[in-house]
């Protein structure tokens, strides 16, 4: 099992901005200095609150994070393909590291209007950029004539280094299914049940054994949200404000709330239910209390859960 951190994006108003930016980039510098195997963060739009955007604050990031593999979060149908194989291209450039990239449709919220996109367009749009942007990555003189993007010879450079995996995130089993059909991985949402992520894997598995693709598959991967504490009751007591808040709204039978010892327990269940890599968000427990856990996770769990595959 390999651990990485999909780092906190939003941040309430009452938070100074430059405050929320130097919270990322502490958590990056510490997740480098932890040993941790990648490093996330997501896409969104036109929020009411604080959302830092993922190009400039990954850029930032990769200061601190060496050659640690990177995978930021992209809601591709917001995005033309053109001006996303760009962001890539610039990224792979400063990088040191491997860019990978993980594609969503995204909800269908106030963002869709508020970039003149229809959400209804949503599916459509991802099946025709998804193939679009692989080209544009690794080709010159693309033309492409489509429902969405007309191009004719474009071509766009810098192209990365090594043509990035698509973790393609999804939740319903056609989405599932697009991502065994065209991804390199099918990303689980948070939200998954243990029981869920188990059905929801053999389905993947039947997909991508049905579209003969098992060879471009390069992950098997699951979000998570965490707080690891020094033990069972320290955990429970930091977190039990925001979980009493209804957290998220999907329940806690998704979290990861206790000490490294219950945390490598659910590591170690969800490797046994096929998944091999697990993007851990932090509880919005404190920053002191997020850093200092991601310094126990490098110290206790990475030895014990990087041993078991």
């Amino acid at each position: 099992m390999e651990i990485g951190l999909s780092v906190t994006s939003a941040h309430p108003r009452d938070v100074d901005a430059r405050t929320a930016a130097r919270w990322v980039v502490e958590r990056a510098a510490a997740t480098a200095e932890a040993g941790f195997s990648s490093f996330s963060i997501g896409d969104h739009h036109a929020t009411p609150s604080h959302y830092l955007q993922n190009v400039p604050m990954l850029a930032r990031c990769l200061a601190e994070l060496g050659s640690m593999p990177v995978i930021p979060l992209f809601l591709l149908p917001l995005w033309h393909p053109v001006l996303l194989a760009e962001q890539l291209g610039t990224l792979g450039a400063i990088a040191q590291g491997p860019v990978h990239c993980i594609l969503a449709i995204g909800p269908d919220d106030a963002q869709f209007p508020a970039l003149g996109v229809s959400a209804r367009q949503r599916r459509s749009r991802m099946e025709e950029a998804v193939p679009l942007l692989r080209r544009l990555l690794s080709e010159d003189g693309v033309t492409h004539e489509g429902q969405y993007w007309q191009l004719e010879g474009v071509s766009v450079n810098p192209k990365p280094p090594q043509p990035p995996d698509f973790w393609i995130g999804a939740n319903v089993p056609a989405a599932i299914e697009r991502a065994a059909r065209v991804g390199n991985s099918w990303l689980a949402s948070p939200a998954e049940t243990p029981e869920s992520l188990s059905e929801k894997g053999a389905f993947f598995g039947e997909a991508v054994s049905r579209y003969d693709r098992a060879d471009a598959i390069t992950a098997y991967p699951v979000r998570r949200d965490v707080y690891v504490g020094e033990s069972d009751a320290e955990a429970e007591a930091s977190a039990s404000e925001v979980l009493a808040s209804g957290y998220r709204g999907f329940g806690t039978a998704p979290l990861i709330v206790g000490g490294p010892e219950t945390a490598i327990a659910a590591f170690r269940d969800l490797e046994s239910r096929g998944y091999d890599h697990t993007l851990m968000r932090f509880l919005p427990v404190g920053q002191e209390k997020i850093l200092e856990s991601i310094r126990r996770i490098g110290r206790e769990v990475l030895p014990a859960v990087r041993t078991t595959g």
